[in-house]
This record gives structure tokens, sequence and C-alpha cells, in this order.
């Protein structure tokens, strides 16, 4: 069964990678239209002009043709063409359109229903208008874009509600793109686009956890615990022998001598015995839509671990570098208030040069000698340098777990070569779990998959 359920999955996965590639290939196509569309326009009218033209020769015989009515039909052709021209330029300045939206937030995977109230203020009919809904995605692009058609009676007003559906956590552009009016012959159009467009939070849903295991020292103690970690000080508690991973600056060289093995200096520091999230929005990945999984399962993850430790009692923090670049620190209270958290969290990023910003901030909650003493970092970047530095928290004697997220268009050997590196986390004894979706935590509680924050 485990087989055939990855199966499925596997096939799921190539289906919307397909579905992607016709929708970007269906909005190629769209985008080298609209460039030969305008040119289209004039030929047609000129070919239109020279075939009524020529109907007043064609047709009949030389006491018609010199008369009015033998060119009637060229004279009803340029009639239109100038009404087709006063049409749209009446129509351009009477089409008025509001857009409504009840509720800027919804939760993920779930829909937000726009209202679009159109009005025309002519008395002339609007028989052909086409109306474009759009959504981008947390990176800006257009990632979907539907086109409905209608028309207005003379003085008509319209309501036109429009349901979408959000499948990703963040802060996105939505709505009306824009209206195309065109003339009855279809020789004239004239685009309105929407200027204001609304913005739409989606917000996280949370996955019920259970059996997490912190360090019991963090568990026992009801403050401060004075621990013996790995630090700069002129004084040390005791030694032992030299592990791999130990900086050299802490060897005492003098006992080395004695006793003909390395033996490192330890000292005593106080660490925060609680827990701290730390969420990092790197990672070495180009497909969008993979990038917005992984950042999905990265804040759905700190936030079902943020609770959790709220009603075990313990006192928690989520760090990360938000989209101004100032690391920000969000205590229980502060988890709370998510609407205000999804705006200043950063976009998912593939930029190398900033592959180390969660990793330096590791680094200093490592080396601050108050530091928290269990150590959470849910991160997409499974680079030798993350998961050396994670094993670096071992050695200063934290309690480092690490929550992997991977593309979910990984499977098989992919996935195996994509987590190589963490490896050297299982050799070191460390706790990690690797995972493209939150609902694939093992620490899972029950049925109930999710819950609203």
């Amino acid at each position: 069964m485990p087989r055939i359920a990855a199966i499925d999955r596997l096939a799921d996965r190539r289906a919307a990678r397909k579905k992607g590639r016709e929708r970007a290939r269906s909005l190629r196509r769209y985008e080298h239209a609209g460039c030969g569309r305008t040119v289209a326009k004039v030929v047609a009218c000129i070919v239109m002009l020279a075939a009524f033209a020529s109907l007043g020769f064609l047709v009949g015989n030389d006491q018609y043709q010199a008369t009015l009515i033998g060119w009637v039909p060229f004279i009803m052709l340029l009639c239109g063409i100038g009404f087709g021209a006063i049409y749209i330029a009446v129509l351009r300045r009477g089409i008025t359109f509001e857009e409504l939206m009840d509720v800027p937030e919804c939760s993920r995977d779930s829909d937000a229903t726009f209202t679009m109230r159109f009005k025309n203020r002519t008395p002339l009919l609007a028989t052909r208008m086409v109306t474009t809904f759009f959504i981008c995605d947390m990176f800006g692009n257009v990632a979907s874009e539907n086109s409905t058609s209608l028309s207005l009676a003379p003085f008509e007003e319209y309501e036109l509600p429009l349901t979408t559906r959000f499948e990703h956590i963040g802060t996105f552009t939505a709505g009306l793109k824009e209206i195309t009016v065109s003339d009855f012959l279809g020789l004239f159009t004239h685009t309105i686009r929407n200027q204001a467009n609304q913005v739409v939070r989606v917000i996280p849903k949370v996955v019920e956890l259970d059996g997490i295991e912190f360090s019991n020292e963090a568990m026992d103690e009801a403050s401060k615990a004075a621990r013996s970690v790995l630090a700069d000080s002129m004084d040390y508690a005791y030694v032992r022998e030299y592990e791999l991973g130990d900086p050299l600056k802490t060897i005492h060289w003098k006992l080395s001598a004695r006793s003909n093995e390395y033996m490192t200096r330890l000292y005593e520091v106080y660490t925060n015995p609680s827990v701290v999230f730390i969420m990092d929005f790197y990672a070495d990945w180009n497909e969008a839509d993979d990038l917005m999984c992984m950042f999905d399962a990265i804040v759905e993850s700190t936030f079902s671990f943020s609770r959790y430790a709220g009603r075990q009692g313990l006192d928690s923090e989520v760090h990360f570098i938000d989209r101004h670049g100032a690391l920000r620190k969000l205590t229980q209270a502060d988890v709370g208030k998510v609407t205000e958290i999804i705006g200043d969290l950063p976009v998912m990023t593939n930029d190398p040069d900033k592959a180390s910003i969660a990793i330096d901030v590791l680094k200093k909650q490592i080396a601050d000698p108050r530091g928290f003493n269990n150590v959470f970092v849910i991160s997409a970047n499974v680079s030798h340098e993350m998961v050396s530095t994670i094993a670096q928290a071992k050695v200063r004697r934290r309690t480092p777990t690490m929550i992997a997220a991977i593309p979910p268009s990984l499977v098989g050997r992919d996935r195996d070569k994509h987590c190589r590196n963490l490896g050297l986390l299982e050799s070191s004894d460390i706790s990690f779990q690797v995972i493209s979706h939150c609902s694939e935590l093992s620490y899972k509680a029950g049925d109930q998959e999710y819950e609203l924050i």
C-alpha cells in the first residue's frame, strides 16, 4: 500500500507540472496574439474598404454604377467604421466598475469571493465586453488568468461575483485586471485597466502535534539553568577528551601534553531552557510552485510547533529575517497576530547571496551564552554549511532539531541525492525530519489534519 500511495503522489505531481507547462504556453500564445492584433485590424479595415469600393464597379450596369445607390454599400461601410469609432469613444468614458472583497484575508487552500460592480452610464448598448481576472503568485508573476464576456444595457448596473481559491500562504495581488470593450464590427477596442487591485493575505493552518521531546533540562527547570557548554571565557568547569568539531582554541594544551591525548575545556554559561524556532526562506530551487509549497511547509510547521510549545507551558520565540531585512523575534503572544506576521514574511528566494542569512541567525543563537537550549531549524536549505552549523549547536551543548522542507516534485533517487547532506545529522544523533507538506510531520496527532490558527 505505501508503494501504491507513492506512485499516486508521483502521478499527481507529474500532472501538476504538465498543467503548469500548458498554462505557461497558453499565456505565451496570448501575449503573441495580442502583439499582432492591432496590425490585423488595420489590414481588415483596408481590405473591407477595398472590397466594398470595388462592389460599386462590379455590380449592375453603367447607369446603376453612376448613381448614388451603387455606392450605398461603400457608404454604409464608411458610416459603420465612423460610428464604431464614436461608439468606442463614448463607452470608454461611460463604463465604470468597482471591485469589492468582503474579507481581505483567508486561510490557505480556501476560497475568497470578489464582487465586481459594473455600470454603463451611456445610452448605448455595450454588447461586447470581456473582463479579465487574475491572481499573482508571491513573486509578483501572474499565476492564473481567466476571462468572461458580458453585456450591459443602457444605464444598467450589474454585479458579477468571482470565487477564487488561494492554495499558498502569503500576500497576493488578485482581482479584476482589465475590461476590453469592442464595437459591433470588432474593428475598434479599448482596454480599461484596473489601477487599484486587491491585496489578499492568506494565513496558515496548523497541524495538531503531540509527543515532541524537548530537552529534559528545559522541561524540568522553571527558569535559567546552569549548563556546561563551549564558550569563550577565562574560567572553565572541567575538561574532557577532544571530540570532532571542538574549536581548537578550547584545547587544554598543558593537560593534553601530560596525558598524550587532546583534552578540551568546557565552560560554564547560562542558557534559556525553552525553545526557539528559526525560519529560513532560502532554497536552491527554481520552480515557483515548489518554492511556494516549501514556503507553506516552513510557515505552517513553525506555527504548529510554536503552538504546541505554548500548550506545554514552554517559553518560545520564532526568529526570522523579515522582508525589510530586519531580525524579527516573535514571542508566544506575537504569534497570535497572524495577519501582521504574514505581511512581514519575506518571499521564498533562491538568491545565493541570501543563503547564509538564517545560518547567521543560528550562529548568533548558538554563540549567545543565554541563548535557548532547544533550537528548531525549519528550512529548505539542506546545504553542507547549514547542516554543519546545526551539528555545531550540539557540540555547544544545545539540543538542535531540523525540519527540512524539500520540493514536492522530488521523489526517489532525486530526493535522496538532494538530502544527502542530512547524513551528517544522522551520524551526529541529531533529530531531523524531511517533509514536503506540514501534514507529513511525524508528530501529527489524531485524524484531524488541520485547524485554523
